[in-house]
């Protein structure tokens, strides 16, 4: 469910309230005085009533959308890989911590050509 932020400006007092979009219209209508805030860290009251976890349809979700795009940064929401693309993944880590490489992202266009072959600079 939704929540609202209010503002009495007669107390000076800001509170929030869970209710459906409908039930805020009706609020908004009996109570004219109050002023609505919209507070930029909003949360919804699900989202915090799972305890901050993700539940499993949004997870395979999110897991099909990384299926789909394997070089978009949701490569670590559950993307499903080969044996294959797990050793190749931790050999370019360990290759750029040994080599102080911040990138995360595979280039593969910078100094090497199609046959793998380090090209002149």
């Amino acid at each position: 469910m939704p929540r609202y932020g209010w503002y009495d400006p007669s107390t000076d007092e800001e509170y929030e309230t869970d209710m459906t979009y409908d039930e805020m219209q009706q609020y908004k209508k009996d109570n004219p005085d109050l002023e609505q805030r919209f507070n930029l860290n909003f949360t919804s009251s699900q989202y915090m009533s799972t305890g901050g976890k993700m539940d499993d349809g949004w997870k395979e979700m999110l897991g099909r959308i990384a299926d789909e795009n394997p070089d978009s940064d949701l490569k670590d929401y559950g993307r499903r890989r080969t044996g294959k693309e797990v050793k190749t993944m931790d050999a370019i880590k360990k290759n750029r911590r040994r080599l102080g490489i911040k990138k995360d992202k595979i280039d593969t266009s910078a100094g090497i050509n199609k046959h793998g072959e380090r090209t002149p600079d």
